[in-house]
């Protein structure tokens, strides 16, 4: 059907794939940590969960894996400005 003409258009188009599969999972990568930090911010919230709200244990592990994700974000446009690449 339709997915069938669109992958022919892509095809010929000679568009690089595999840039488009990098640059998609580094917007990814950035914009993860923005949405962890609204998600984690329902979760714990009362009011709106109730009783079954994170607890404490559940909230340090998420605050610190948001702040690893947000670090290795970081590192990874340092590394690119400083002409690494993948």
């Amino acid at each position: 059907g339709w997915m069938g003409i669109y992958a022919v258009v892509v095809v010929m188009s000679g568009v690089d794939l595999l840039q488009i599969m990098r640059t998609s999972q580094v917007i990814k990568g950035v914009l993860l940590p923005v949405v962890l930090v609204f998600q984690v911010v329902i979760a714990a919230d009362r009011h709106i969960m109730g009783a079954n709200r994170n607890g404490r244990v559940w909230n340090v592990l998420t605050w610190a894996t948001i702040a690893v994700i947000t670090v290795l974000t970081v590192v990874m446009f340092v590394l690119q400005a400083m002409g690494y690449s993948a």
